[in-house]
């Protein structure tokens, strides 16, 4: 008896000194600086999930202290506010005169009666002027306040990981120089700058971390490892997921156990309510689910994403439900979700999913196939979208259905037209006839207003793209583009540039702008720039949607970018820049079964960048108020800018303009200004 009361006797008092320092640490010079040069902070928070090397930082630092520190590691016994006070004491009377008091373990008397004894220690003038609190959770106390007057030093994951320099030296002191350069990397990457992690994976040697660490668990907590195994199918875990997959209760507790455990498992919510494992013990887990209970993975995924659909996490379900064989699910899913997921930029996802179900089951679903045709003309694959359209054609089966199909097939050709303008414009006005409410409406305005605008219509195309309301993102911003164009053509620069800014906005703040079948927003930008303002930076937009729309595959969408580019590669670059694209754009309209109004453009930009010699000999007679304009249009000044320094109109300017293009053949301030520069005129 006298020697268990001994043993309780120095396990108690071991939490009034910091843990001892391992022979092999890694020292932390830079953090135990920062704590010593912020010594004037009233309170110091680090905080961070297990495994982080909270404890054994502070150890470190109080070592090397100047000044006595006084240490206390704190239990639950602690969230007693008497109990909380006695052992306060107990640690500051081992120290003469301590600099600085930490407590260590914050998360075991988190809740209201530890955050305000933690308050009262704060304010007591008798405690050391420096508190150092240590935990997996924030207290509760005024954080805000004390940051803002400067009184808050916090350490967070994001300080404590490791270094790269910092875990090579760890792994080579607990292993030598065993492990190849390779190696020490990976094992780096995969614990994530935890120190924890990095032991358990330097224990290893030559083998698995994960399986090491597996065996680790296995020993100590076996009930706890059958819950990280079947519940490894999550991203994340909760207690109300964790209870759906296995079908029980309890699971909250349960996570809460392992938290405490140091299973490296991480809080993801701060509050202990969610939790991300490890990558490499997640892996390690999966690992083991396949190889001990591989009849449960399918029902344990089919969970989850019943679970994840009731919570509104559409995608991650479809993940899951593949995952499990639920392929009717996933196919439903697909269909509920794509439309929406498109408009963010997300088809090549949405196709991945379609090609993991099985051949039969898309074969055998009209909608799948529609949607895959779809998603296919988007990405520019247009013979994999006929054959799939025609798929769905073959699964419609009955009448009815396969005049269903057959409108589809309307809709997605003059949507998405490709070198053919003029059948994609009478299936345009079909639609547009045909479709009279909501989303399909929307589309059909789309469509018959682009393919109007490749026609040369331009009322037409100006007229059907402004009831493009109700359409989805994406074309709402590829409506604006060409709306520019149209106003570009019709000499409204700056409409124009105010247009394409905005369908440009919106792209990059939706994180869409590099989505290559809205290459048509960079060419419009670019067009409008140059006419504005022809130089380099014009020409980089322009030059960007040559890369975007060039890589869609689409010949209309290559030629116009282009065309469009050729000016301002002719301004910037020279004649000779310009006509390899004019001969590259030369190829891709001969391709074209019906390029619509391109032929013409392209017509018109070769004989304005490069004019024959008869051309050449022929110049143009500028008026000396015509030439004093062209060179303010060669500034970049803006017509009104042009009218308050030649003391002109506004309408006088323009007037003044549209004869200037007349002349030099051209319909752009940057055409005017290369062909200008060609002619020696001006």
């Amino acid at each position: 008896m006298a020697r268990v009361r001994l043993e309780a006797a120095e396990r108690e008092a071991t939490r009034f000194r910091p843990p001892q320092l391992r022979r092999d640490l890694v020292p932390r010079p830079r953090l135990c600086a920062l704590l010593d040069g912020e010594a004037g902070r009233r309170l110091t928070l680090v905080s961070a999930p297990a495994g982080f090397g909270k404890s054994t930082l502070l150890a470190e630092w109080a070592a090397a202290a100047a000044r006595p520190v006084a240490w206390l590691s704190l239990d639950e016994s602690d969230a007693d506010p008497d109990r909380f006070a006695a052992d306060v004491a107990e640690a500051l009377a081992r120290e003469d005169r301590p600099a600085a008091l930490v407590l260590d373990g914050y998360e075991r008397i988190a809740g209201p009666a530890g955050d305000e004894s933690i308050r009262r220690l704060l304010e007591d003038a008798r405690a050391p002027r420096r508190l150092v609190l240590a935990g997996r959770v924030d207290p509760a106390l005024p954080l805000g306040t004390l940051r803002a007057r400067g009184e808050l030093l916090e350490l967070r994951a994001g300080d404590l990981r490791m270094s790269d320099a910092e875990a090579s030296e760890l792994l080579h002191r607990a292993l030598g120089h065993s492990l190849a350069v390779r190696e020490v990397l990976r094992r780096i990457d995969s614990c994530e700058g935890r120190p924890a992690a990095l032991r358990l994976a330097a224990g290893v040697g030559d083998g698995d971390p994960g399986e090491h660490v597996l065996d680790e668990i296995r020993a100590v907590h076996p009930d706890e490892l059958d819950f990280l195994v079947r519940t490894s199918v999550l991203d994340e875990l909760s207690g109300p997921s964790c209870d759906a997959v296995l079908a029980t209760s309890g699971s909250a507790d349960t996570l809460r156990r392992i938290e405490h455990a140091d299973l490296l498992v991480e809080p993801v919510d701060g509050v202990g309510e969610r939790y991300r494992l490890h990558g490499e013990l997640r892996r390690a887990l999966q690992a083991e689910l396949e190889r001990t209970a591989p009849e449960l993975v399918p029902a344990l995924q089919l969970r989850a994403a019943a679970w994840l659909r009731r919570t509104g996490r559409e995608e991650d379900a479809i993940e899951h439900a593949l995952l499990g064989g639920g392929h009717a699910e996933a196919g439903r899913a697909i269909g509920r979700s794509w439309r929406r997921l498109v408009d963010e930029g997300e088809q090549a996802r949405v196709l991945g999913w379609i090609d993991r179900l099985p051949d039969e089951h898309v074969a055998g679903d009209l909608r799948l196939g529609l949607v895959r045709a779809w998603l296919l003309a988007l990405e520019g694959r247009r013979d994999e979208s006929e054959a799939s359209l025609e798929g769905a054609r073959r699964a419609a089966g009955a009448r009815a259905l396969r005049g269903s199909v057959g409108r589809e097939g309307v809709l997605l050709h003059c949507v998405v037209p490709w070198d053919d303008v003029g059948s994609a414009l009478v299936l345009a006005r079909r639609a547009r006839r045909i479709e009279q409410t909501g989303l399909r409406r929307a589309l059909a305005a789309w469509a018959y207003g682009w393919t109007s605008w490749w026609s040369g219509d331009l009322e037409s195309a100006a007229e059907a793209l402004d009831d493009v309301a109700g359409a989805p993102l994406l074309v709402r911003c590829a409506a604006q583009a060409v709306r520019s164009r149209i106003e570009l053509e019709r000499g409204r620069e700056e409409r124009a540039l105010e247009l394409a800014r905005a369908a440009d906005r919106t792209l990059r703040t939706e994180g869409l702008a590099d989505l290559r079948e809205l290459g048509m927003v960079a060419t419009a930008l670019g067009a409008a720039e140059a006419a504005v303002s022809p130089g380099s930076g014009a020409l980089a937009q322009l030059e960007r949607g040559i890369r975007l729309r060039r890589g869609w595959g689409n010949p209309l969408e290559t030629a116009d970018a282009l065309i469009a580019a050729a000016p301002a590669a002719a301004f910037v670059l020279g004649r000779r820049q310009a006509a390899t694209l004019l001969a590259e754009a030369r190829r891709v309209v001969a391709g074209c079964a019906d390029p619509g109004v391109l032929e013409e453009r392209l017509r018109r930009a070769e004989r304005s960048i490069l004019p024959s010699p008869d051309r050449l000999r022929s110049d143009p007679v500028l008026s000396e108020r015509e030439l004093a304009v062209l060179r303010l249009l060669a500034d970049g000044r803006s017509k009104r800018e042009i009218g308050v320094e030649l003391y002109l109109s506004f309408n006088a300017v323009h007037s003044h303009t549209k004869a200037i293009y007349r002349k030099l053949g051209v319909s752009s301030r940057g055409e005017a200004v290369a062909r200008a520069h060609e002619l020696g005129v001006g």
